[in-house]
C-alpha cells in the first residue's frame, strides 16, 4: 500500500470513527511519534492470516497499537475496558513477549486460537461492517 493511499485511508477512517482511537477512545492527533498519533491497525492480525484491505483496518492511537501487538482485537479491547489503558498496554507488551518467545509458528497458534474462538470478535466486525466501514471513494 503506497504511502498517499495509506495516509488518505487513515484519514477517512478517522474521520468515520470520530477521531478516536478504536480501542480506549482519547482524541487522535493526526500525525507524529507520539502516543495519541492515528495509526493504521489491522483487527485480524496479520501473523493469524488477516489482510491489508480496508474492511480489516481501524485507527487505533500508536500507544494501543504497540500494547496490541499480534493479539486479537477482541482480547485487547477487552483488557482495556477491564484494567484501563497503561495497564492493558503492559499486558499485552508482556502477552507478546510471551508469544515471540515460542518462536512465529507459536504466535500465529495462539492468534489463530483467539480468532476461531472468538464470538466476540465476529459480532464486533458485524458491527464494524454495519456502522463504521464504508468503501473509500
Amino acid at each position: 500500500m503506497g504511502v498517499l493511499r495509506r495516509v488518505r485511508l487513515r484519514s477517512r477512517l478517522s474521520e468515520a470513527q470520530g477521531h478516536r482511537c478504536c480501542y480506549c477512545g482519547i482524541a487522535l492527533a493526526a500525525s507524529g511519534m507520539e502516543d495519541d498519533s492515528a495509526t493504521l491497525e489491522h483487527v485480524i492480525p496479520l501473523a493469524a492470516g488477516g489482510w491489508s484491505g480496508w474492511m480489516n483496518i481501524v485507527v487505533a492511537c500508536r500507544f494501543c497499537n504497540l500494547g496490541r501487538g499480534a493479539m486479537m482485537a477482541t482480547t485487547y479491547f477487552d483488557l482495556v475496558r477491564r484494567f484501563g489503558r497503561a495497564a492493558a498496554h503492559a499486558k499485552g507488551r508482556a502477552w507478546y513477549k510471551r508469544q515471540m518467545s515460542c518462536g512465529p509458528d507459536g504466535a500465529k497458534r495462539t492468534c489463530r486460537k483467539q480468532h476461531f474462538a472468538g464470538p466476540v470478535y465476529r459480532a464486533l466486525r458485524h458491527e464494524y461492517r454495519q456502522r463504521i466501514a464504508s468503501p473509500p471513494g
